[in-house]
């Protein structure tokens, strides 16, 4: 929750649209390195 306030935080200074935009990429990030921890 901490680290989704710091990005809502950060897009709040950069726009929103901005910050769906960052939102999609850190999640695309976590996913693709969450299913890279599953299949060594």
């Amino acid at each position: 929750m901490a680290f989704e306030q710091a990005t809502i935080g950060m897009g709040g200074e950069m726009g929103g649209r901005t910050m769906r935009e960052v939102v999609g990429i850190l999640n695309a990030c976590l996913t693709t390195f969450a299913e890279s921890a599953r299949e060594p």
